[in-house]
């Protein structure tokens, strides 16, 4: 099955990835600082640089005005002001918060289809999983617990 991806909720049936360089993490900066007399030195401060994901799609169309409509309505689904939730097909329980950035310059184009390379940049670099629902236990002893299965302390006995 091709690989795709969703982008503000929405998902293009006519594109397919043909490669993505999805990194594993951001790039990573270390502040650190001389410390007189002492060997190496202290580190001071940590940043993380936006996360940037380029992945090469496919874009397929029955005609070349039909591919050129589509490129259209690519632009006005992928340039957004704001980050926008970014889900990979093969990691759909994972989403990334990115906005488009560069040109949009086929490397290929062909009567039904073209292939061009898009850069989402992330500026909050962390991928998100679903969310996790907190338990909070109430009890404060073991005794307290006696008797009750896991499922009857995490819910209060309900």
């Amino acid at each position: 099955m091709a690989s795709n991806f969703t982008f503000n909720s929405i998902q293009k049936p006519y594109i397919r990835i043909i490669e993505m360089k999805r990194p594993y993490w951001s790039t990573v900066k270390r502040n650190i600082s001389e410390v007189p007399k002492r060997i190496g030195g202290r580190l001071t401060k940590t940043d993380m640089e936006p996360l940037v994901i380029p992945v090469t799609v496919r874009i397929e169309a029955d005609s070349k005005d039909q591919l050129l409509d589509r490129s259209e309505e690519m632009a006005s689904w992928l340039i957004t002001d704001d980050p926008k939730q970014l889900v990979f097909d093969d990691r759909h329980n994972r989403a990334y918060y990115a906005v488009v950035e560069g040109d949009a310059i086929p490397e290929k184009e062909i009567v039904s289809f073209s292939t061009l390379e898009i850069n989402f940049i992330c500026p909050d670099p962390y991928k998100y999983g679903e969310e996790k629902q907190a338990v909070r236990i109430k009890k404060l002893t073991w005794e307290d617990y006696k008797g009750q299965t896991w499922k009857e302390v995490a819910t209060d006995g309900n």
